[in-house]
């Protein structure tokens, strides 16, 4: 059941990444530096999940 918890957790972080990392793409253009950390960021998240599944 922990692990449905944390899942929830990792999912509302890559969320709100996503949507920092949309705001940023459009103030400042989709190849700014900052756009592909919160890229990077939601994917460290999603391997999060992912590891949790094995």
């Amino acid at each position: 059941m922990e692990r449905d918890g944390q899942q929830e957790d990792y999912l509302q972080q890559i969320e709100e990444l996503r949507e920092k990392m949309i705001a940023t793409a459009l103030m400042y253009g989709i190849n700014h530096p900052k756009v592909l950390w919160y890229s990077q960021k939601i994917d460290e998240k999603h391997n999060c999940i992912l590891k949790q599944k094995v």
